[in-house]
């Protein structure tokens, strides 16, 4: 703007001074005083005017053009390390390829849910035997109906659909647990093997959408372990966390 500025300054003044002098015309002071015919006055202005309009126009071509505005960033601190983001469950699934093939991909798992439905309805623990472990959410415990009037479910629904999961799952030999408390729900692959993984589902009170993020062990290291150890500390809080099937 500044070289803008200095660029139409000459045209600008001769512009100042024709106004000027028609100010004085107005005053009674006529054209042909001046020792110009009125249709000179008129030329001047014009050339004045178009002046003007070829100094702004060659100031803006001449202008370095502008830094481009900063874009916003993946979630990642440089160009190697990213957390993979899916703002709903379709949008994982048709990345990753849903559950099922997840837990194939990988040779040990561990799980958290409140109730598992959709492994229990996909016949996930049937057709992998994974995950190894699996946390749901005690359905007589005090947490089940602050769960249910959340996410709007009723409370027998719930209680069922988590019944349903256990049994599926201890039927083919997972060893499931009951948490009776807050807890993440998230599915880590490869937890002590060095290349894991953890994708935490993000469950909205009042809503059905679910987005997920996905952190991998080589890009987030520290992060990572904080949801292994997560998952260990719930395993082992014995006041609220009770073996099924024993």
């Amino acid at each position: 703007m500044e070289r803008l500025r200095r660029a139409a300054a000459p045209a600008l003044a001769v512009v100042a001074a024709i106004v000027g002098v028609g100010s004085r015309i107005l005053d009674g002071i006529d054209a042909v005083q001046l020792g110009l015919p009125f249709w000179a006055w008129e030329a001047i202005g014009l050339a004045a005017f178009f002046a003007v309009i070829f100094a702004t126009v060659h100031a803006r071509e001449s202008e370095e053009p502008r830094a481009p505005r900063p874009q916003l960033q993946p979630i990642a601190d440089d160009g190697t390390r990213a957390i993979e983001f899916y703002p709903d469950r379709p949008s994982m699934v048709k990345a990753r390829g849903g559950l099922k093939q997840e837990l194939e991909g990988v040779y040990v798992a561990w799980a958290a849910w409140y109730a598992g439905t959709y492994a229990a309805a996909e016949e996930v623990f049937e057709s992998t035997h994974k995950p190894q472990k699996l946390i749901l959410l005690n359905p007589d415990g005090k947490y089940a109906p602050i769960v249910a009037d959340l996410f709007r479910r009723p409370i027998e629904q719930l209680r069922r659909d988590i019944e349903t999961t256990r049994d599926k799952a201890l039927a083919a030999g997972i060893q499931t647990c009951l948490f009776d408390g807050p807890m993440p729900l998230m599915v880590i692959g490869e937890p002590e093997s060095g290349n894991g993984w953890v994708r935490v589902e993000l469950a909205i009170p009042g809503s059905a959408v679910r987005p997920n993020i996905v952190i991998k062990q080589a890009d987030y290291p520290e992060l990572f372990q904080q949801f292994v150890q997560a998952y260990k500390t719930m395993l082992n809080h014995y006041e609220t966390v009770g073996f099924a099937g024993q």
